[in-house]
């Protein structure tokens, strides 16, 4: 991961978490994933039985942000969800 990309500080991250109300169980869409700063922070409260999906159609934003998933979910072990990261735009919900 760049330096730049170390330094990556999601906005409004805790207002955003708070407003979602994320739960253990839940099923999250991220449908801007970005480098998944919000989402690196709902996986730790979404516990095993819970799902992210995330989208994101720049396939190098999508990279860096299944690694940093990926590393959360390592820490997590088995309390880490699934997670689910897909490479479009989020407008083709519709058609999945």
């Amino acid at each position: 991961m760049s330096k730049q990309n170390e330094r990556h500080v999601p906005v409004l991250l805790q207002d955003a978490i708070e407003l979602l109300n994320v739960r253990d169980g839940s099923v999250i869409a991220d449908c801007t994933l970005g480098l998944a700063g919000h989402a690196a922070e709902i996986i730790r409260r979404l516990g095993p039985d819970g799902l992210l999906i995330g989208f994101d159609r720049d396939p190098e934003a999508l990279e860096l942000a299944k690694a940093r998933l990926d590393n959360v979910a390592a820490d997590l072990g088995d309390e880490a969800p699934n997670i689910t990261v897909i490479g479009e735009a989020f407008s083709s919900i519709p058609s999945r």
